[in-house]
């Protein structure tokens, strides 16, 4: 599920300890539009970390890094992924990028490498006064 992490007070009255999730996305492994990246960054690490210090909110963070790599079986397979992030109108760009990144696999025909970044963020309730 998604939750923005704006609203502490909220969470704090329905928990004793948040655990964040919170991607790190600077850079996607497909092409995404100017305007889908201003949202996926909205939300960043980097904005969480930055509310919680000005509110002199302590908590834990734990950088994680993990491969979600996709897996390919043959060319078409590529062409319908690419077709399912098509947004607007980019689907060439997509493809193309796709197939010049794609390596073969080991086990699989094909694998689109992606390195996912994430953070873990404990926020301990009981210490605050919000």
């Amino acid at each position: 599920s998604f939750f923005a992490y704006e609203d502490l007070k909220y969470f704090s009255k329905s928990c004793d300890k948040l655990i964040a999730v919170v991607n790190d996305k600077t850079t996607t492994h497909i092409p995404v539009s100017k305007k889908k990246m201003e949202v996926i960054n909205q939300h960043s690490s980097k904005n969480l970390k930055k509310l919680l210090d000005e509110k002199k909110i302590n908590y834990e963070m734990i950088p994680l890094s993990m491969e979600f790599g996709q897996t390919f079986t043959d060319d078409e397979d590529i062409a319908r992924y690419a077709k399912s992030y098509d947004e607007d109108k980019e689907y060439e760009s997509i493809y193309n990028h796709i197939k010049n990144k794609v390596v073969k696999g080991d086990k699989v025909r094909y694998y689109l490498p992606y390195e996912k970044n994430i953070s873990i963020f404990i926020i301990d309730f009981n210490k605050l006064s919000l």
